[in-house]
């Protein structure tokens, strides 16, 4: 395996901050809503709960909270 260079480690290693920092906005946005219950998921705009279902497999899920979309406007 081929080490990187100096040149070119610098770039690379930069590249990969900006990405970090990036991408951590949007994970703090993805767990504002974990383990809200309904009424509190409700009160978040950025929020939506999904109801309780079953999956095809028979499996039950529970209902959660999820992050809304970004593109979505809330619900009034």
């Amino acid at each position: 395996m081929r080490h990187l260079t100096r040149p070119t480690r610098w770039p690379m290693l930069l590249a990969v901050t900006i990405i970090a920092i990036v991408a951590a906005p949007a994970a703090a946005f993805a767990n504002a809503c974990t383990k809200l219950d309904k009424a509190a998921c409700d009160r978040q705009a950025t929020c939506t709960w999904v109801a309780a279902y079953k999956r095809m497999d028979g499996v039950k899920v529970s209902g959660f909270c999820h992050p809304r979309d970004r593109r979505d406007k809330p619900q009034q």
